[in-house]
């Protein structure tokens, strides 16, 4: 039997699709417990050129292909020709034999070796935050970098915690239209690990998933905090919207919190959901 999936869009969309089980990820575990012999192709139209990385080492998956957004193969008639001799594993339940098979969606990013060290290398002991201050285009970055520096010395000094600085290649830093960013992030102090450029897409999304807490823009980072129901920050311009505060519904702990003139609004209540998220 062999069986697809076809994800797209940005990497935040890819990773609430995985981790909500969307598009038939709720059963790839299930199908495969059913049918091992099954094979599963992994279709990617993703906006972001690493996109497919994520799902690099995923155990239930036998290929990949992957196209780019924009590009003619998008078109769903271009893409329906890879699918020939597949089922789509979204509507696998529909079938009479399968009808009771059960949905369950992903809990991890897997990950390869190198990257299993570096979680080991990277992940602090004790309590830590993430921090993203990247994105994949401009109207969703607010805050400069020297603004989350500025952040993490408080959250060290008075919340006595680690901060971890993800990012890499194809995302971008306030005021540049680079895709890539060329820069590290440039600050230093004790009690900050800065591991932009040094580590994997999948150990990124990893060290995000089991923080405390993430600040950052809206991005893959904080899709997995929103998939996952964890606390998280989430900022953005103030002109954007109404509400310079407020906490999304249905939701644990997380908030979309306005920035000013390249600063954070509502400092003691962002301070305070941190102390909370960190004592949880």
């Amino acid at each position: 039997m062999k069986f697809y999936i076809h994800t797209g869009g940005g990497l935040g969309d890819m990773v609430k699709h995985y981790f909500w089980g969307h598009l038939g990820w709720k059963y790839i575990e299930s199908i495969k417990d059913k049918y091992p012999n099954s094979k599963i192709k992994l279709i990617t139209t993703c906006s972001n050129p690493i996109g497919s990385d994520i799902f690099k080492f995923n155990p239930y998956i036998d290929e990949k292909e992957t196209y780019p957004w924009h590009s003619p193969n998008v078109v769903w008639g271009g893409l329906k020709n890879k699918t020939i001799g597949y089922s789509n594993l979204a509507e696998i339940n529909k079938t009479l034999e399968n009808k009771n098979l059960i949905a369950r969606s992903p809990k991890v990013i897997h990950l390869g070796d190198t990257d299993k060290k570096d979680l080991v290398k990277f992940q602090p002991k004790e309590k830590y935050i993430v921090m993203h201050p990247f994105a994949g285009d401009t109207i969703r970055m607010s805050l400069p970098i020297k603004e989350y520096f500025a952040l993490a010395q408080q959250y060290i000094n008075k919340l006595n915690c680690k901060v971890l600085i993800v990012g890499g290649n194809s995302q971008r830093v306030i005021g540049k239209t680079d895709r890539i960013i060329k820069e590290i992030f440039p600050f230093e102090d004790k009690g900050i690990i800065n591991l932009v450029n040094k580590i994997s897409i999948r150990t990124a999304l990893r060290l995000t998933q089991e923080a405390s807490c993430f600040l950052g823009t809206n991005s893959s980072f904080f899709c997995v905090r929103l998939s996952l129901n964890k606390p998280a920050i989430v900022f953005f311009n103030k002109t954007a919207r109404k509400k310079s505060i407020w906490k999304l519904p249905k939701t644990s702990d997380i908030y979309h919190v306005a920035t000013k003139e390249n600063k954070c609004m509502h400092h003691k209540q962002v301070m305070e959901i941190v102390k909370n998220a960190l004592q949880s």
